[in-house]
């Protein structure tokens, strides 16, 4: 009759520390031990047949270093043209086991220059497979440890999912039937589906640790693992409903995003206080069942992908500092604008009376400036003709003088001729002086009294 073990599943393990092809691996090292013929006195094989009494005898006592302690014990009684043999297999398998990254960095002894009967490179040559059989038993250790960390969390995740789904269906139950609030309802979704969202996330995080060279950090990674199996979904569930918000608010738009409309009365909003101060409880809801399908696809989104959400924040705050920015801007032009006002004419307020004719003091003052400008100009050639007494009259007269009427002019002219002649004789030119003094143009009057003098 065929013993209860053999009904056992692969993947259970034997009374003791072995799973059941631990057990198949440990008969066959002993089968090869039993081929080979080594001294009896031999250390090594007097160890080995002390680990294969234990396992007769107790099965439970035998553990899987007992099992790596037995195969390098065969591998140092075996001569050496068996491991020559045997080397190429079991470099494979560590190559294998550990990977492309690890084997690359593994240096084999070479045996391709070996003859028949060379001894020399047999202790090295142990050492070496000793070394790969050692690292491809860590990885047999490791990997089943690995595999039952990553079943805990999925069987956590599993229970966890179902009790949330329960607390949903509760949910919409309270909020449809009881309370009939059918924005509740959607948000009890909203919620839910970013939940699950990041259940999602954190199965694929588990997943996708590999073992890497140091296995125990791999182990690590997955212990550091359950950390986010409530933070993922909290996340998930704080950003979906800050995605209702933006999706609410419009600051997206487009086909892809869901669209909501508000019904245009609220059946027993008058007589409910919340309902009266919040009427969207009621009345806000997407606008068909393809909207639907949106938000509670993007709400997954937002609790499956983490970095989503952030990035339509960062995007909405920079659309935000930009508009301020020219707000602030276009305010302070206008504030410049009201404290400058409109410009102000010469001589007259706010730019109406800037074309008036100038006040005399300022084209008084004007003419002083001119003549005192051309006092020490001739006036060319003409000047050049004339006696130097008149000369030096007229290199006195203002420019004011030259542009007067021409009645004054002449009068000016006569009153200024018989001084540059008495100026010859050592007398002082009072008709020039007086010019000089006064720019604009004498009066006729003036120069009647002046030439009875002369």
């Amino acid at each position: 009759m065929p013993s209860l073990q053999n009904f056992r599943s692969p993947f259970r393990r034997v009374k003791g520390k072995l799973f059941l092809w631990d057990v198949a691996y440990f008969e066959h090292l002993i089968a090869e031990l039993n081929a080979l013929d080594p001294p009896a006195t031999d250390p090594a094989y007097l160890r080995a047949k002390e680990l294969i009494r234990v396992f007769k005898e107790n099965e439970e006592q035998v553990t899987r270093s007992n099992l790596l302690e037995l195969e390098q014990t065969l591998l140092s009684l075996q001569p050496t043209e068996a491991l020559i043999q045997r080397a190429p297999i079991l470099r494979l398998r560590y190559k294998e086991v550990v990977g492309d990254a690890q084997f690359a960095v593994y240096t084999p002894v070479d045996t391709s220059k070996c003859v028949p009967g060379d001894e020399t490179i047999r202790k090295s040559l142990i050492q070496d497979l000793k070394n790969v059989v050692s690292g491809i038993h860590w990885r047999y250790v490791l990997l089943p440890l690995v595999d039952s960390i990553e079943k805990a969390i999925t069987t956590n995740v599993f229970f966890c999912v179902v009790a949330h789904t329960v607390l949903w269906a509760a949910t919409l139950l309270i909020s449809a039937w009881v309370l009939q609030l059918p924005f509740l309802s959607m948000l009890a979704t909203v919620v839910y589906a970013g939940i699950i969202g990041g259940y999602v996330s954190s199965l694929r995080r588990v997943q996708t640790i590999q073992p890497e060279f140091d296995s125990l950090m791999t182990i690590q990674s997955l212990q550091n693992s359950r950390y986010f199996l409530w933070l993922s979904p909290l996340l998930g569930a704080i950003f979906a409903v800050v995605l209702l918000l933006v999706f609410i608010a419009n600051l997206v738009g487009g086909t892809v995003f869901p669209g909501f409309s508000v019904a245009p009365t609220c059946d027993g909003c008058d007589s409910n206080m919340w309902l009266k101060m919040w009427p969207f409880l009621k009345t806000l809801h997407p606008k068909d069942g393809g909207e639907y399908a949106k938000l509670f696809l993007w709400s997954f989104i937002a609790g499956f992908a983490e970095r989503f959400v952030p990035d339509i924040l960062d995007r909405v705050i920079q659309r935000g500092q930009n508009a301020a920015a020219q707000a602030a801007g276009a305010t302070a032009e206008t504030k410049v604008a009201q404290t400058s006002g409109p410009p102000t004419g010469k001589n007259g307020e706010n730019g109406k009376k800037g074309d008036t004719p100038s006040e005399p003091a300022d084209d008084a003052k004007g003419a002083e400036d001119e003549a005192k400008t051309q006092e020490a100009k001739p006036e060319g050639d003409k000047d050049a003709a004339l006696p130097a007494g008149k000369q030096e009259g007229e290199a006195a007269k203002p420019e004011a003088a030259k542009e007067a009427p021409a009645d004054h002019a002449d009068s000016t002219e006569q009153a200024s001729e018989p001084a540059a002649k008495a100026s010859g004789d050592g007398a002082e030119p009072a008709a020039t002086n007086e010019t000089t003094e006064k720019p604009a143009a004498p009066d006729p009057s003036a120069s009647t009294d002046k030439n009875p003098q002369l």
